[in-house]
Formats: structure tokens, C-alpha cells, sequence
């Protein structure tokens, strides 16, 4: 898991952050990647790549709550399903926040949906929590390995990627 998970040599980090990380590292996820491998009606349909690559950047997207407290953290579709599965076990969800985070992380599903302004603020939150992901671990999160390029953000999709104007590459025509 540290792999996937490190941020870059030379991020400054405090031990509280380190133990936050570790926290974050250390959450098994294992029931919530079977629960979104299952058929649409229970699931997602995620394959097991698909299951493991999302925990990966969900995990990060985590961290970015301890690296970055400060700013707003938009997710991409696949991130955005799993944190979904996540709050849906609502005892776990608050003990894993408590734990990792020291709060509840609460989940603000409509940012974007009230008008133009707030649809440009939601895509340039999305865009520097990219730039974020670029920075930390090198790699951009509109560039999945195992989510296809068209569709990638199902019912999240907005004619923009997820609605996040993720650049996930698709025509958004992903519903």
C-alpha cells in the first residue's frame, strides 16, 4: 500500500500528519470494493482493477484532507462512488473519519448545481485538487488506468466528465 499511497520525497509533514497518513493507509476497504463490484442494482459493476484503482485514489483524496485542510476537494467519478460506499456504512464512515481526519468529513452533493457561478467554482475547486494529485504523487486523477474513457462518471456525469468538468475524456453522454 505505501506505493500507491506515499505522497512525494520532501512534502513537509509533521508526526500527526504522518499518523493521519498511516491511518489512511491502513483503512480495509475490502467490503466496500465487493459491495461496488456487484451489478448496478447493488453495485456498480466495478471490475477488481476498477475496485482497487478507486480505493487508491480515494485514499489519496483522504490525505488531501490532512495536506491540504485548507482548500476545497472536488472528486472524480470512480473517487466520488467510493466515497458514496464509504458513507453508506454510516457507523464506519464516522469512526474512519474521526480516526483518519479528526472530523467528519461531510459530503456536500450539490456544489455546482446553483447556477453557472457555482458550476465554475466546482470546476476550478476540481481543477486544483488535480493540480493537487499532480503535485503530491505525480499523477493526474483524469487519467485512470481502469475506468474507460467514455462513461467513466455514470450517473454523476453533467456534460462535463462527473459534472466536475473532470476531463475524464468523455463526450458527457456517460448516463
Amino acid at each position: 500500500m505505501q506505493a500507491i499511497m506515499a505522497p512525494r520525497p520532501g512534502l513537509k509533514q509533521d508526526a500527526k500528519v504522518v499518523t493521519q497518513i498511516a491511518a489512511i493507509q491502513a483503512l480495509d476497504f475490502e467490503m466496500i470494493k465487493r459491495k461496488l463490484m456487484l451489478p448496478p442494482d447493488e453495485g456498480k459493476s466495478f471490475t477488481q482493477e476498477q475496485a482497487d484503482e478507486a480505493e487508491k485514489w480515494y485514499k489519496r483524496y483522504l490525505t488531501l484532507m490532512v495536506l491540504r485542510p485548507d482548500h476545497v476537494h472536488v472528486p472524480n467519478g470512480p473517487i466520488d462512488a467510493f466515497w458514496h460506499q464509504h458513507i453508506l456504512d454510516t457507523q464506519r464512515y464516522g469512526a474512519d473519519c474521526e480516526q483518519c481526519l479528526g472530523f467528519f468529513l461531510h459530503h456536500y452533493p450539490y456544489f455546482g448545481l446553483n447556477g453557472p457561478d457555482d458550476a465554475q467554482n466546482r470546476d476550478r475547486a476540481f481543477d486544483q485538487t488535480n493540480a493537487f494529485y499532480r503535485e503530491i504523487w505525480g499523477e493526474d486523477c483524469t487519467a485512470l488506468e481502469f475506468f474507460p474513457k467514455t462513461g467513466v462518471c455514470g450517473q454523476n456525469c453533467n456534460g462535463g466528465g462527473s459534472g466536475t468538468g473532470c476531463g475524464q475524456g468523455c463526450s458527457g453522454k456517460g448516463k
